[in-house]
């Protein structure tokens, strides 16, 4: 028996409690046959067999599964999420319309072509999703990525030459327009396809490797890669961006060389944006309390803007770019062509897994906030039927933003009918008020663009924290991966991230740490004996184990009270065993057993013992040697340990009275 009478006090105006508890010590064997109710004992300990029925699923559950919208819509309370709802649904309405516009330029298309991505897709995705509050469409980092993918694709192609092809019927710039928007379709249906084969496969657990660390520096690191971008914009410049590792160093080298040439026009009016846009964000930040919604700035700027460049002809005047002609409508389905797919496989599937990461890193730190969980796998699948659909009608890589899934968190929205109010906003200016868009100043997008990003700046701030904390980790693998997809590019980036975060975990178990436990006195706890002062020692002399490695520590000298017998080895820090370490414990096992020193298990995890079970190890071991806690491993090796040495004196007085009357005998003879 260990312990004494289970007995809790709380004493006044204090929160400690008595705890003394009465129980049987156990071994695994013995606990398994007294609390587990499908325990088979085996004399040879053979591996149980578990057989799994997978039952098939039925038609209305794999409808649920794979349309969620079925499940929260007939439940959906109109009272309390209406309101919130339809706020928030025109809010990114609002804002979405001009960000499509703006990164359907980093795209290298019309304007009109990032509506058709923030209506589209995001209609699958509202039955087809699981986060109440990603907003889906457009994004300036998978713009990129698709604009460098179809840039490399049609790299040799001479639109000049094709256009004296056709007798000047089209001019070069229209059929560059005409092939790029083609590239762009089978980019987007082959990024599609592979998201919803990589769903299928449920692939979705790769959201496990993507620590904070990796997701908060890949995210800056891609806001980087979208601020300068805007530059060329903002500065009325030419520049063409480069490809490959340490492409932002030369964007900025050609800025800087250009500067000379910069339109002041375009400098003035951007200047102009974003002190409206940033004062109005900090006025609300400010005051959030008294704002019932948040003031549609991006709208007035884009309003204002608008006017002064119709009425005061900034085009012609100053040479300011504006967006130009808007068509209204719908554009009907076609087929993307397939020609394509073979040279943009590579790329597509880099655009699939960075476009996944962004929007699940999205998608789980709303539903974390707001109490909720995401189904990877199943976003993986709605995020690529969305793409597949949208490659039908003129839609380049479709990918959520971070600015506007926040927008629809903070103005109450509760579902993905946010999003649904969000699309028929869409739709009445693809319909009707496309063409007032048309003197809009592209520089004024790219200042919205701009502001956007500065929640993605403000994770800079984790460095301070991490350094705060000593959370060296943490912080070593937040520059490693903001850096890479700063310096080295977004794809080959987020991989390094990855793969120094792994090397992290492999040096860390590498050099575990090993400590040397010691018994509370009048408790089952046992602490470290060279952290806790109260911690007794019950193996080796205290000299032969504080401050020394408990692998050199000389059990053979045991202590003063005679030689060490059990040795107990707590496996409790186990999260896994594989066969490498079933054989070391197997060696350790055989060569304390050479000096009379017995290893027992204690604390082992169901999925340790598992292993131990399925690597054979208890046809040579015995699972008594394993048990459920370590004082129960103390409290029966001292029985155990008293009883061998009863046993032993006992057999000597046996052997000594048989001797004696061997001896009388034969002397009797």
């Amino acid at each position: 028996m260990a312990g004494n009478e289970a007995r809790s006090e709380l004493t006044d105006g204090n929160t400690e409690s008595l705890l003394m508890i009465q129980r049987t010590a156990f071994t695994v064997q013995s606990f398994e046959e007294q609390y587990r109710s499908n325990y088979v004992h085996s004399t040879n300990y053979e591996k149980q067999k578990v057989r799994i029925g997978i039952s098939k699923l039925s038609l209305v559950n794999f409808m649920y599964q794979l349309l969620p919208i079925l499940k929260w819509l007939p439940a959906y309370k109109l009272r309390d999420y209406a309101a919130g709802d339809l706020m928030a649904g025109l809010t990114v309405g609002i804002v979405c319309v001009p960000q499509g516009m703006a990164f359907s330029l980093n795209a290298n298309l019309a304007p009109v072509y990032g509506l058709y991505v923030s209506l589209f897709p995001v209609l699958v995705y509202i039955l087809m999703g699981t986060s109440h509050h990603l907003s889906m469409g457009t994004f300036a980092v998978i713009s990129i990525m698709a604009a460098n993918a179809v840039e490399k694709l049609l790299a040799d192609v001479d639109f000049l030459a094709l256009s004296m092809d056709t007798g000047g019927a089209s001019s070069a710039d229209e059929l560059q327009q005409i092939e790029w928007l083609k590239a762009h379709t089978a980019l987007c249906l082959l990024v599609g396809i592979m998201q919803v084969i990589m769903g299928i496969l449920r692939l979705g657990f790769v959201t496990k490797y993507l620590s904070t660390p990796i997701l908060r520096g890949f995210t800056t690191g891609a806001a980087c890669h979208v601020l300068t971008s805007q530059f060329k914009y903002m500065f009325g410049l030419e520049i063409t961006a480069s490809p490959g590792p340490l492409s932002i160093a030369y964007v900025y080298m050609d800025i800087l060389s250009s500067l000379h040439k910069s339109n002041l026009a375009a400098i003035t009016v951007s200047i102009v944006s974003l002190i409206a846009l940033v004062t109005a964000k900090e006025i609300m930040q400010i005051y959030k309390k008294k704002f019932k919604m948040p003031m549609p700035i991006e709208l007035i700027v884009v309003t204002g803007s608008i006017v002064g460049s119709h009425f005061l002809k900034w085009n012609e005047k100053y040479r300011l770019d504006i967006l130009g002609n808007v068509p209204t409508g719908i554009p009907g389905p076609s087929l993307p062509p397939i020609k394509y797919f073979s040279r943009l496989i590579a790329d597509a599937f880099v655009i699939a897994i960075v476009a996944f990461v962004l929007n699940i890193s999205q998608a789980i730190i709303v539903a974390s906030k707001n109490n909720y969980r995401v189904d990877s796998n199943q976003e993986f699948i709605a995020y690529g039927c969305g793409n597949v659909v949208g490659s039908f009608f003129s839609c380049f890589t479709a990918c959520a933003a971070l600015a506007r899934t926040l927008i629809l968190d903070n103005t109450g929205a509760k579902t993905q009918l946010a999003s649904f109010i969000q699309c028929l906003f869409v739709l009445v200016v693809l319909l009707a008020l496309g063409p007032l868009f048309e003197p809009l100043p592209k520089c004024v997008l790219a200042c919205i663009i701009t502001v956007a990003l500065a929640g993605m700046f403000r994770q800079f701030a984790d460095l301070k924290v991490h350094w705060k904390t000593r959370n060296w980790w943490d912080l070593i693998t937040w520059l490693v991966t903001w850096s890479s997809v700063t310096f080295i590019g977004v794809d080959i980036g987020l991989l390094v991230g990855v793969a120094f975060a792994f090397l992290l975990v492999v040096i860390r178990t590498q050099r575990p740490k090993c400590v040397m436990l010691g018994h509370i006195k009048n408790t089952e706890i046992y602490k470290e004996i060279s952290t806790y002062d109260q911690s007794e020692n019950i193996g080796v002399n205290e000299s032969r184990c504080k401050g020394i490695d408990p692998e050199a520590v000389d059990l053979e000298g045991g202590t003063q009270e005679g030689p060490i017998h059990t040795l107990v080895i707590d496996c409790g820090f186990f999260s896994f065993l594989d066969s490498v370490g079933v054989t070391t414990l197997d060696d350790v096992i055989n060569r304390y057993s050479a000096i009379n020193v017995t290893v027992v298990l204690a604390n082992c995890k169901e999925t340790v013992l598992n292993t131990l079970e399925s690597q054979t190890f208890f046809e040579e071991h015995s699972k008594d040697r394993c048990f459920p806690s370590l004082h129960d491993a103390i409290i029966i090796r001292q029985k155990q340990h008293e009883k061998d040495i009863l046993d032993k004196y006992s057999n000597i007085f046996e052997s000594e009275v048989q001797a004696e009357e061997a001896c009388i005998e034969a002397t009797a003879n």
